[in-house]
């Protein structure tokens, strides 16, 4: 339903969409059951498109309402968050200087390049995207808030204390 609430989705994008998202392990006939699902639910319609003889998808007001509740109700801002990194960090004790320190730099190494590739996109992203523009500002934002973190986390490591 998000994917219908920015535009209407046409069949080609519908296409795309199944080889953009390799790891959704969904095919076109998937996303056919899941477009008819919905279409029974009354969450999206679609029409032919008389220049392209396609149909074209677009969400409902009743798809519009309930993803509207689903984001009301969801408990993403209740919930703690959690980080995969953590976990590590708690078990440091356990680990050599030299074995955090690596691991601390492998950290880094992966979130440099995240960071890269994040800033491709924002620097490709038209400026009226302002939905998609603050989604990217927020994962910019949280990268370097971690690197820092890293580089607070990995000084006692080799500065202040002992082997």
């Amino acid at each position: 339903l998000w994917l219908f609430s920015h535009n209407s989705l046409g069949t080609c994008a519908r296409n795309r969409a199944v080889t953009t998202c390799p790891r959704t392990n969904l095919t076109q006939d998937h996303i056919y059951r899941i477009l008819e699902y919905l279409r029974r639910e009354h969450l999206i319609e679609w029409s032919c498109s008389p220049e392209h003889e396609k149909r074209v998808y677009q969400i409902t007001e009743t798809g519009r309402d309930l993803l509207a509740r689903w984001l009301k109700d969801s408990m993403v801002l209740e919930r703690p968050v959690t980080f995969p990194f953590d976990l590590i960090v708690n078990a440091f004790e356990v680990l050599p200087l030299e074995e955090r320190h690596w691991l601390i730099e492998r950290r880094k190494a992966v979130l440099v390049s995240n960071l890269k590739q994040l800033n491709k996109i924002v620097g490709k992203l038209p400026e009226h995207k302002v939905t998609h523009n603050a989604i990217l500002q927020h994962h910019q934002v949280y990268l370097q808030a971690e690197l820092k973190w890293l580089d607070k986390l990995d000084a006692p490591t080799f500065d202040g204390e002992s082997k």
